[in-house]
């Protein structure tokens, strides 16, 4: 699981679903869920699986993610099916796990510089 420390920068409600925004180490984020606690400026821990990492060449204002995180590909570790990739953004270590017939088709490189892409609808709170 990947774990980022963020600051809640703005909410916006509507009925019980908020949209909050998180200012961090890797960029801005956004996160949406239910019935939230939380406070402007107050500190959490930001957490998405692996597994709902998608990866792409280039950022783009024209994907429907929330969240594109460039970082450094720093390990590659292909399995038949899947593969793990291991990146940095800055000190922060970041992983995602596609196919491993993805990650064939993106040629992905050791040192590429790639966008991690996750969905607000992935983020979740650790704690807060």
């Amino acid at each position: 699981m990947n774990k980022i420390l963020a600051k809640v920068e703005s909410i916006k409600q509507n009925k019980n679903l908020h949209k909050v925004n998180f200012s961090s180490n890797v960029g801005n984020l956004a996160f949406v869920s239910l019935d939230v606690e939380l406070k402007e400026n107050q500190e959490v821990t930001l957490g998405f699986r692996s597994n709902s990492v998608a990866i792409s060449k280039e950022k783009s204002e024209h994907l429907s993610y929330s969240n594109q995180i460039c970082v450094l590909i720093s390990q590659i570790e292909k399995g038949e099916i899947l593969t793990k990739i291991t990146a940095f953004k800055d000190s922060q270590k970041l992983t995602s796990v596609i196919t491993t017939d993805s990650a064939n088709r993106l040629n992905l490189k050791l040192h590429d510089s790639v966008v991690f892409l996750v969905k607000a609808t992935d983020v979740f709170i650790v704690n807060g």
